[in-house]
């Protein structure tokens, strides 16, 4: 007698993310991974590890963890902040990786015109802060990269990770420096 598996979806409310992508809550209150999304993840060196005493690369096999740890996801919608949603999608399986890249391209366009904040005034500390940031000159990024979605977060670049709500997954976000208390 032969036995036979049948794949059957489970219920969104019951896929279980791998630890990269938790809320820092579910990482006991703080980051075991950093990163800032104004930085491509495809660096090794832009994704740290905080498991140990220092800051080092994520190491390519925690990279290419599935997005779930208990079935195989080819497609998941995310609510992005300020943005809107994004849909990453991986025939052969999503990794970690694929979602802080999707993340990253997802908010280094320019907004479009309805994203645009009416008044500049409150997002130009987090537009200089990232032109200083990111590779290169600080004024070319001001004059010929400019303002970016990623300057409509107000500094709050860092990855906290996905959470269920309400049935959708939503993209949280913290600011650079200690992690705040949840």
């Amino acid at each position: 007698m032969k036995a036979t598996v049948k794949e059957v979806p489970l219920k969104d409310e019951s896929i279980a993310l791998s630890w990269p992508l938790l809320p820092f809550t579910e990482r006991r209150q703080h980051p075991l991974v950093y990163y800032d999304v104004a930085f491509n993840p495809r660096d090794p060196a832009n994704i740290k590890d905080n498991r140990r005493v220092h800051f080092l690369a994520l190491p390519e096999e925690d990279r290419e963890l599935p997005v779930s740890t208990h079935c195989k996801l080819t497609e998941i919608v995310i609510h992005c902040p300020r943005v809107g949603s994004l849909v990453v999608e991986r025939a052969e399986g999503l990794r970690c990786i694929d979602i802080f890249y999707a993340i990253y391209c997802k908010y280094q366009k320019k907004p479009r015109s309805h994203e645009m904040p009416t008044d500049m005034s409150k997002y130009q500390p987090a537009f200089e802060q990232r032109c200083n940031d990111c590779p290169g000159l600080a004024e070319f990024n001001r004059t010929k990269i400019g303002f970016l979605r990623v300057d409509l977060l107000k500094g709050k670049r860092i990855f906290e990770g996905l959470k269920r709500s309400n049935g959708r997954w939503e993209l949280l976000f913290d600011a650079p420096g200690p992690p705040r208390k949840h």
